[in-house]
């Protein structure tokens, strides 16, 4: 399930949009998916894949994981999305998704189909609706204009968000040849290396994330090496700005997206996994999800990729955590001298 980003207070009149506001927040246009839109108090946005038609099992387990952060945060009202050619399987999907919904005590405010820049009511006829459907425009839309105004941008597709984390391959094989010798050299560790290597890293971060640059590739190479002891990742997540700082929050994101692009494989996950937390604290769900995919291609183990991943489908809502209070509460300064040395997992 795709967690929806945060999103500027939009006024919403009509089924065209509700329609353009779901790619503002979600990122990218979805295609084949449920998009739920709820409004108010503990609001959130999500998107998941359709199940296959006559895949009741499927359609129960979508609409209970949808359901669930709709109880937990209390909603007051959502709309219903369905993203597909397929008029059974949406009208299926509405109906069970709006009977959970209306059972929860939720007001439903609308259910629409779209495919192809025309939308239907997802059950049933409305007046003034043709059978062949309403042409709208989302990429036209004033929402649209609106996300450009504030530096947010909607991609095609889920897959063009997977592609801004593809590997680029020369940096990649030069990042991992330094990476080599740096691990090799890593691999006998003085009693300080630890407290060493968590501030060189924290501070390495925290200047790259405040000048909105991407270190050098000798720079990465050590500091890929170094996230994979807990110490320093966690001194490095400790380092997160808070996403009450929007910008930061977003230029966070920004670099740990160069930094995974760049990173070889066998030391991918922790890197992917730090993208995941600050995508998600950055409230850019759709970005977490895919960085979480690609730390657990690398390592399906690795525990902080657990925890956002958790976030994510309970719809916690950025900055309601701080991994600093989380980490090193009552420990004092999270760079003091400590003993960890264990690998990050």
């Amino acid at each position: 399930m795709t967690t929806a980003r945060e999103t500027p207070s939009l006024t919403v009149r009509a089924p065209e949009d509700l329609l353009a506001l779901a790619p503002v927040v979600l990122g990218f246009t979805p295609t084949d998916s449920v998009v739920l839109l709820t409004f108010g108090v503990g609001s959130f946005h999500a998107r998941a894949d359709l199940p296959a038609r006559g895949d009741a099992q499927g359609s129960a387990d979508l609409v209970a994981m949808l359901l669930d952060p709709v109880r937990r945060h209390g909603v007051p009202r959502a709309a219903v999305l369905l993203f597909t050619p397929d008029a059974v399987l949406a009208r299926s999907v509405a109906r069970a998704l709006e009977g959970g919904l209306r059972r929860a005590g939720v007001d439903v405010i609308d259910a629409l189909r779209a495919h192809e820049g025309r939308w239907w009511p997802a059950r049933g006829r409305r007046p003034g609706v043709p059978v062949w459907g309403v042409p709208y425009d989302a990429a036209a839309h004033p929402f649209a204009a609106q996300a450009v105004v504030d530096g947010r941008v909607t991609l095609p597709s889920r897959d063009a968000l997977v592609d801004t984390l593809a590997p680029v391959a020369g940096l990649v094989d030069e990042v991992g040849a330094l990476a080599a010798v740096v691990a090799a050299a890593a691999a006998v560790r003085e009693p300080t290396w630890a407290s060493r290597e968590r501030r060189w890293a924290a501070d390495l971060v925290r200047d790259h994330v405040r000048d909105r640059t991407v270190p050098a590739p000798g720079e990465l190479a050590r500091l890929v090496v170094g996230l994979g002891s807990f110490a320093v990742r966690d001194a490095v997540w400790a380092t997160t700005p808070p996403a009450q700082d929007a910008r930061a929050a977003r230029d966070a994101a920004d670099l740990w997206t160069e930094v995974v692009r760049r990173c070889p494989r066998r030391w991918r996950a922790p890197a992917a996994a730090l993208l995941a937390y600050a995508a998600w604290n950055s409230g850019n769900g759709a970005l977490a999800w895919c960085a979480i995919d690609v730390a657990e291609e690398a390592d399906p183990t690795h525990t902080l990729t657990g925890l956002v991943a958790h976030m994510l489908t309970a719809a916690v809502r950025p900055g309601s955590f701080d991994p600093a209070v989380a980490l090193f509460e009552g420990t004092g300064d999270p760079l003091d001298d400590d003993p960890w040395d264990a690998s990050a997992g």
